[in-house]
Parts: C-alpha cells; sequence; structure tokens
C-alpha cells in the first residue's frame, strides 16, 4: 500500500513538472541583430587540431610549440575571437594644465 502511495506521489510530481511554466523562446533580433540561439541552424565547424602546425606538420615538443603553435593559436584567437589592438598613433602631442586655487600652473 505505501509503494502505490508513493507511485502516484511521483506521478503527480511528473505531470506538475511537465506542465509546469516554461520560459518564453529568447528573441529572433537583439538591438537591431539577428541572433540564433538554435545549435542546429549555426551549420558545422570543425575545430582545428591543437598539436597540428598549420601547414600540416604534427608538433612534437615544446620548442616547436613555443616557436610555431602557440603564435598560430594567438593568431587565430586575434583574428577570430578577441580582435587586434590599434597600434601607437604615430604623432600625438597633449597639453597638460592643472587650475589649483584660480592659479594656472602647466608642469
Amino acid at each position: 500500500m505505501a509503494s502505490r502511495a508513493l507511485s502516484r506521489i511521483q506521478v503527480l510530481a511528473f505531470c506538475a513538472g511537465a506542465f509546469a511554466q516554461t520560459a518564453p523562446p529568447p528573441p529572433a533580433v537583439v538591438a537591431g541583430i539577428p541572433v540564433n540561439y538554435d545549435e542546429a541552424k549555426a551549420g558545422g565547424y570543425t575545430l582545428p587540431d591543437p598539436l597540428m602546425l598549420l601547414n600540416g606538420e604534427p608538433m612534437r615538443d615544446t620548442k616547436i610549440w613555443n616557436a610555431a603553435r602557440r603564435p598560430e593559436l594567438v593568431d587565430l584567437y586575434e583574428g577570430n575571437q578577441f580582435g587586434r589592438a590599434p597600434g601607437k598613433p604615430a604623432n600625438v602631442t597633449c597639453d597638460i594644465s592643472l587650475k589649483f586655487a584660480g592659479l594656472h600652473v602647466h608642469p
């Protein structure tokens, strides 16, 4: 009798969970930019082998990693994920003046 009561409670809990409120689907456009939250629509992509150089040669030791493969991966991340920081501008000048108690101080 106790097992039958337990199974009824389990069925009731399952039904309550099945009909529980669900979150609305995510928006198709965010800030005017179309977005995709469905992985099936993303298309196929094969990640590169981290232990294979871009020219197809296998990486065999840490010297090759530091000299060749690590810079390749950093370049891939910069170009595809994080971007590159702009270089230093050619000619930048500035004039600093401090105003303190009505006095102008030029360092």
